[in-house]
């Protein structure tokens, strides 16, 4: 069965912390979960619930303040497990040499 796994990270300007509370609220009793100040995650066989919370950010959103950041992802996964690498064999060492390597020079 399809599992989806959803997140919304919100952030606003000076907003009004009561209504902040009420929208976060909101999700909450939708089912995600708060992770985070502005990061609220939520994994669930019923997509409509992922439609929904980013219904609500979308409703609440005027009463809370000045949006000044909004992401979402949904991802659906029969497995979440991970998907094994085929070429895994042929870099037993990856990691290693990666790590080996210096950092890019930020100037």
């Amino acid at each position: 069965m399809m599992t989806y796994r959803g997140s919304i990270t919100i952030d606003f300007t000076s907003p009004d912390g009561n209504e902040y509370n009420k929208l976060s609220v909101a999700l909450v009793q939708l089912g995600w979960l708060r992770v985070e100040t502005s990061l609220f995650i939520i994994d669930t066989s019923d997509l409509s619930r992922i439609w929904v919370g980013i219904e609500l950010v979308a409703r609440q959103q005027l009463s809370v303040g000045v949006l000044s950041a909004l992401t979402f992802q949904i991802h659906g996964s029969d497995d979440w497990n991970g998907i094994s690498i085929s070429s895994a064999a042929n870099h037993p060492k990856a990691m290693e040499q990666i790590l080996a390597k210096p950092l890019p020079n930020p100037i």
